[in-house]
């Protein structure tokens, strides 16, 4: 059953990761962050951002940026950053 549970979210996580790749086209990938490795860490997070590492935490724990889950450390895939500032971008443009 906890392999199932696994399966569940790990397609899930596939799933969301598909559409917010959709959401740009390559060439934003290839130079958004490109400094950047395409898994961040919290502090990598905060350069990136330009913010402090509690707001990055409560960014994750609001479902803002999707962290894997199953390991010990926060990672956040390059491609959720790129489409949390692509989205606040739009947002902020309406």
């Amino acid at each position: 059953m906890e392999k199932t549970l696994i399966a569940e979210k790990y397609d899930a996580l596939v799933e969301s990761f598909d559409k917010a790749e959709a959401n740009y086209n390559s060439s934003t990938r290839d130079t958004m962050f490109s400094e950047y490795p395409e898994m961040l860490d919290t502090k990598q997070l905060c350069q990136a951002l330009g913010c402090s590492e509690k707001y990055v935490y409560k960014l994750i724990r609001e479902g803002k940026l999707p962290k894997l889950k199953g390991i010990r450390s926060v990672r956040v895939p390059k491609v959720f950053l790129i489409n949390f500032v692509l989205q606040g971008a739009q947002e902020s443009g309406e």
